[in-house]
């Protein structure tokens, strides 16, 4: 078992280490949802250009 812990003190998803990743993780997907609120105005605009090709067929 000893040597279970050294892997997983050398592997950051098996020790306790993964709870410090994975508050460092959730900053990650947040970077993208930045460029993701600047696209949700152009949201409302895509559907209205959806809306206009309905219109045209």
């Amino acid at each position: 078992m000893s040597w279970k812990l050294t892997k997983d003190y050398n592997n950051p998803m098996w020790g306790p280490r993964p709870l410090k990743i994975k508050g460092i993780r959730p900053l990650q997907p947040l970077k993208p949802l930045k460029p993701l609120k600047a696209l949700r105005p152009l949201k409302p605009l895509a559907p209205i250009g959806h809306k206009s090709i309905w219109k045209d067929d």
